[in-house]
């Protein structure tokens, strides 16, 4: 058997978090650096011409993440139906604004604003996506909803946002959803 004395110089096996840490990587020798098991098993699906997608409730993201060549974004389904971002309007089109904004860059532009577009004009569309979503009405009716526990909403918001996966153009896809207190280390998880 193994022990701490052991000379294996694999990682800190016996620290709570590094085990966690190694177990959402599954890459014990660093042979696929910041990226996830289920991420590298996504990008090699897509690799065969299958579209993906990468998601998460309350989970690992690490390991969801993927090479970044694949671009498989994690995307984060919620418990709810998501909400109307611009609620009290000051400008009537803002989403176009901030879509024009933050588009297509110039070549003098900084890195760092090329990757904050990025990641504005990301989560736009993702937003923009589940609000057709639930514009749409697609959704579970007959889920036996077990006393409201957390792991039990979580299921059904898994499994609403699975029924969306034509509307998503998705045929493979992976769900990670963290249902905590096993450990013992809170009372309340």
């Amino acid at each position: 058997p193994l022990t701490r004395h052991d000379k294996w110089n694999v990682g800190d096996l016996f620290a709570h978090n590094a085990m966690q840490y190694n177990l959402a990587r599954g890459d014990p020798y660093d042979e696929a650096p910041d990226t996830g098991v289920l991420g590298r098993l996504l990008d090699m699906l897509q690799k065969q011409g299958h579209h993906t997608s990468a998601n998460n409730l309350n989970g690992e993201k690490q390991m969801l993440q993927g090479f970044p060549e694949y671009q498989n974004t994690i995307t984060e389904v919620t418990l709810s139906n998501p909400k109307d971002l611009n609620q009290y309007p000051t400008v009537t089109n803002l989403f176009d604004v901030a879509k024009q904004l933050n588009g297509v860059g110039e070549l003098g532009n900084s890195f760092f604003g090329e990757a904050w577009a990025d990641s504005v004009s990301t989560a736009l569309f993702e937003h923009e996506q589940l609000m057709a979503i639930a514009a749409a009405g697609i959704e579970v009716t007959d889920y036996p909803l077990n006393g409201e526990s957390s792991l039990s909403k979580g299921l059904n918001a898994i499994a609403n946002h699975m029924l969306s996966r034509d509307f998503r153009n998705v045929n493979r896809e992976i769900y990670v959803l963290r249902e905590g207190g096993f450990d013992m280390h809170h009372s309340s998880d």
